[in-house]
């Protein structure tokens, strides 16, 4: 006769049938899965599956960096059609322009052929130069800024200045602008 704990206590009333059944079942149901665990590890790993997941993965990476790309292309493409429309809309090039407005970008000084008054405007700051699509485009200072805005590697030349009490034109970035206000500009100066 086996003379179990479980038994012992059924003999004494203190746990039912019904009770001992669940613990009985509670304990089968964790040992099974302790030992379907211990199977699992020992299964080995099919090449097949790791292999497809390994392609599957690149596949997926492969796809991710092509819809960049093609985001990137759309992005450019929009870029380029604002640009279009702007210097296409704005442009206040002449053909028959004869004087010349000499510019740098940094590294080199540039031409470009203007009339009297847009030259006027350009130094003044209220006209600006684009380069853009191997051309250089006059342009309106607010067409320069927004050129500016839509593509920051497109270079842009603004004259920067700023009234001031007297309203001469006086340069942002010179520090002997006051120095040089007392000097008189010959009229027949043309630079």
């Amino acid at each position: 006769m086996s003379n179990s704990l479980q038994d012992q206590l059924l003999r004494a009333g203190l746990v039912t049938k019904q009770k001992a059944k669940q613990v009985k079942s509670g304990k089968h149901k964790q040992t099974k899965q302790v030992l379907n665990r211990k199977k699992d590890e020992r299964k080995p790993v099919d090449p097949m599956q790791s292999e497809a997941a390994a392609l599957k993965a690149a596949q997926a990476e492969r796809d991710r960096e092509l819809n960049e790309r093609r985001e990137a292309a759309k992005k450019q493409k929009a870029r380029d059609a604002q640009m279009r429309q702007i210097t296409k809309e704005h442009r206040k090039n002449k053909a028959g322009a004869e004087e010349t407005f000499n510019y740098s970008n940094g590294e080199k000084i540039y031409t470009v052929h203007v009339t009297g008054e847009q030259r006027d405007l350009l130094k003044a700051g209220q006209l600006g130069v684009v380069n853009w699509g191997g051309e250089y485009h006059i342009l309106a200072a607010e067409s320069c800024l927004k050129v500016q805005n839509i593509s920051p590697k497109t270079f842009v030349f603004l004259n920067d200045i700023v009234k001031s009490k007297d309203d001469a034109a006086v340069d942002k970035d010179d520090p002997n602008a006051d120095h040089y206000s007392q000097f008189e500009i010959p009229d027949d100066l043309d630079w």
